[in-house]
This record gives structure tokens, sequence and C-alpha cells, in this order.
């Protein structure tokens, strides 16, 4: 045999064996095998169906216990069992769906214990419906094929804890944003999305290509000395209100849509703005982190983030009352840097605070009388 030949031959093993070993990636890290609406909430990032326990030493500190972080099989995380229990359902991404915190530390569990403490006749469930990662876009998405399936969830109200994200100039989806794409009926069409629906090295060569140069760069995931913070930048970036006049302009379409969503789902809405350490005041002037978020190849500050921000803060404030709902703020309470453990993420004393301050305004603007069911004993 020419050598020639058996280079071939060779080669050809090496392709049949990258191909068996490829396919075998596909059968079992893919959907081809599993049903439709799970592989939608796979590319959507939803968690089901899992218990896991997280060594948090290198967010929490050295002496840190492990946290436990529970989904059901409906994706939903609560101490409830009892999906037709949950009359509060939290939509949001990182910020609420708190990874890195333990199933009895949530904010969302804090804020359940307060309500049903201090309200009678209040027995609440709430359910975390908090995605890492999304943005709006993912928010709509998980309203249109998430949580309108979960058999006997009907929410009296929905918390939308959203904005830290949004704020990073969102015009377009980002990577765990992505639900079922609609196709236009052509045959090339249909291939395109039954791979993007079913491939497992799709998925991950797609959320690659799309972590753009929009991801905030304070949300480490990772605990950060606030000694490290340096609040070097003194005055917004030249070009900045044109970006945010459309980004804002752009929110607000959005934030009706999820609006007429939580609507059609028989709720209502309960807008919260979201604290942070990357901006700060110092006696009459605000100061900010000098490298925050980039958008198209440039770099923003924390006084740009804080900009806006405060303007989709604006925009909840005007637009969830409106819709027969209702806003809380939550931005300028005096939140320290030991509630965070990186720009935006809170520590267990952190998620403990937002809970109690949710709890305080719960009763404050009679949002904990919404929950109560009709003919329960408040004696």
């Amino acid at each position: 045999m020419s050598s020639t030949k058996a280079a071939l031959i060779l080669c050809c093993a090496a392709l049949l064996a990258l191909a068996i070993g490829l396919v075998a990636l596909e059968l079992v890290f893919g959907q081809w095998l599993r049903d439709a609406d799970g592989s939608r909430l796979d590319r959507m990032n939803v968690v089901r169906d899992r218990h896991l326990v997280y060594d948090v030493r290198h967010i929490h500190g050295p002496d840190a216990a492990p946290v436990r972080y529970t989904r059901n099989r409906h994706g939903l995380r609560s101490r409830c069992e009892a999906i037709e229990r949950m009359q509060l359902v939290t939509l949001g991404g990182s910020t609420t769906d708190q990874v890195y915190i333990d199933d009895d530390q949530t904010w969302q569990e804090v804020l359940r214990r307060q309500l049903n403490a201090a309200v009678p006749g209040l027995d609440l469930c709430v359910a975390n419906a908090g995605v890492d990662g999304h943005t709006t876009f993912g928010h709509i998405e998980s309203l249109k094929h998430w949580l309108p399936m979960i058999p006997s969830l009907r929410p009296r109200l929905v918390l939308l804890y959203i904005g830290i994200n949004d704020a990073a100039m969102r015009l377009n989806k980002g990577a765990f944003d992505e639900a079922k794409p609609e196709g236009d009926g052509r045959w090339l069409s249909a291939v395109k999305r039954t791979v993007k629906d079913n491939s497992a090295l799709y998925r991950v060569w797609s959320r690659w290509r799309r972590v753009d140069d929009g991801v905030p760069v304070f949300a480490a995931h990772r605990m950060i000395d606030p000694k490290e913070f340096v609040y070097s930048s003194e005055e917004s970036s030249a070009g900045i209100d044109t970006l945010i006049e459309q980004n804002t302009a752009a929110f607000r379409l959005r934030l009706h849509t999820l609006l007429q969503q939580i609507d059609r789902l028989g709720a209502k809405p309960v807008c919260v703005s979201q604290p942070s350490i990357i901006y700060k005041q110092v006696g009459e002037r605000w100061l900010g982190l000098p490298k925050v978020f980039t958008y198209e190849g440039r770099t923003y500050n924390g006084l740009d983030y804080r900009q806006s921000l405060l303007a989709l803060n604006r925009t909840m404030a005007a637009d969830c009352p409106a819709a027969g709902g209702y806003f809380i703020e939550l931005e300028n309470k005096p939140f320290i840097a030991a509630d965070f453990y990186d720009g935006v993420h809170m520590s267990p004393e952190g998620a403990t605070k937002v809970g109690n301050l949710l709890a305080a305004e719960f009763q404050r603007q009679g949002i904990a009388r919404e929950l109560v069911p009709a003919g329960a004993s408040t004696r």
C-alpha cells in the first residue's frame, strides 16, 4: 500500500471518528431526542429540575458555607411545592435569580417570611423566575414561552426587578435571551430552525458569538474587595445622552410589552428599581467607576451607567402605575459595599436588606392586600 493511500485512509478514519464523536455529543447534550418546549427553555438559560450545592468561598469569603440552589421541574425557584399557591412571581436577571445565595436567604424568601408574619390572613408563596443573563428581551420570552405554559400558575402579582442589564445599552438580544426563532416557512428556514432548536454545538457557538461588547464588566460573579473600586470618573462621556435616549425609548417599548403580558396572565405588575455600587455620591458630587460597560467598541463609565439606569427607572415609575400596578424605588436606598459581592450582585446581608425593604413597601403601598385570598380572615 502506498504512503499516499495509507495517509488517505487515516484521514478518512479520523474524519469518521470525528463525525461519530460529534453525533454522540449532539445526542447526549443536544435536544434531538427531547421535547420542543424543553429545547426552547434550554436556549433561554432556564434551569429545571436541579438541586445544586455551590462552594461560594470565592464569592462570599473563605468562611462562607456552601449554598443550596434548587429549581423545580418547571424551572421555578421556590420554597413552596404547590404551584397554585404561588401568588407572586419575580422576574429579572441574575440579581433576581441569585445563583450564589442559598434557597433560604434569597430576597424572595425574606420577603415571603416578613409578609406572612406581618399581614393577617396571608399565606404567601413566591416563585422566583429570574434567569441569569436575561434582559427585558428575555423576560418577554419568559412571559410568552415559559410562565403561561406552567399548569396551575396563576399569580396575582408579577414583580419586575429589572433595569440593571438593560441600562448597558441593550438595543439587541443578549446571549441568553433568545427563544424559538420565527421562520418564513421555506424548507431552508425550517432546517435552520431545527438545527437552532436542537443542536448543542450551535448553542455553544451562538452564545460565544453573541457575548457582545455590551456585557457590563461590573457583574463578574466574583468577590471584589470594595477597596478595589476606584471612583475616578467625574463626568459623563460625550455623546451618551443620545445613546440613553435611544436605549430608553427601546426599553419603554419592551416594558409596555411586559405589562401587556402580565395583564394577560391576570396579574398586576410591581416594578422595582435596583441598587448598585458602581457609582457613589461624595458630598454634592457623583463619582463613577471608570470602566463599567462597552458599547460598539467604546468604554463607558459609572456616571454614564447611572444616567442610563435612572432614565429606565423613571420610565418604570411612570408606566407601571399607569398600567394598574406599582413602583418601588430601591436604587436610592442606603446600601453599603458589604451588601454586594461585586458591582450589582447581593451578598446574603444585601439580599436580606432588599427583602426587608420590599416587605415594608408592600405594606406601605397596600400591595400586600393584593395577595390576601378573598374571604381570608384579616383579624
